[in-house]
């Protein structure tokens, strides 16, 4: 990995930590704060982000995963702000039903004022194909 990806990670993991409210999504709260995640097979996920929360927009996602006992960092950003919705599609070589997993966090910055967002997601592997039958209040 480069010297400035590594930076890059490194800076952009501080600044979700130190500079934003963290929320960590569980089964519970999947539905309602309004994503889903998907499997289009045992090697596939989807994750669906709602583009905007409540005056805050998506900028930047980041996918830890292990492979062959390596950890991989994957970071995505650019993200249309006029889209509806915005999907994070991640590949496991091992398959899920192996023991595959990935963390990731999104990243979301205010519109209207100074702040941010970030909702943590600890394991992909264990909120697939969650259906809630009715929201609690968040």
């Amino acid at each position: 990995m480069s010297k400035y990806l590594s930076v890059l990670i490194i800076f952009l993991t501080f600044k979700v930590y130190a500079t934003s409210n963290l929320i960590e999504v569980t089964i519970d709260n999947l539905s309602c704060l309004g994503f889903e995640i998907t499997s289009l097979n045992d090697n596939h996920l989807i994750v669906t982000f709602p583009s905007a929360l409540k005056n805050y927009e998506l900028t930047n996602t980041l996918v830890r995963y292990t492979f062959l006992g390596e950890d991989i960092l994957v970071v995505q950003n650019r993200f249309d702000s006029t889209a509806e919705k915005h999907e994070v599609e991640i590949s496991f070589l091992q398959g899920i039903n192996n023991g595959a997993d990935a963390s990731l966090i999104g990243y979301y910055a205010s519109n209207t004022k100074q702040g941010s967002k970030a909702y943590k997601f600890p394991s992909l592997a264990k909120l697939v194909n969650v259906k809630a039958e009715s929201c609690k209040k968040l």
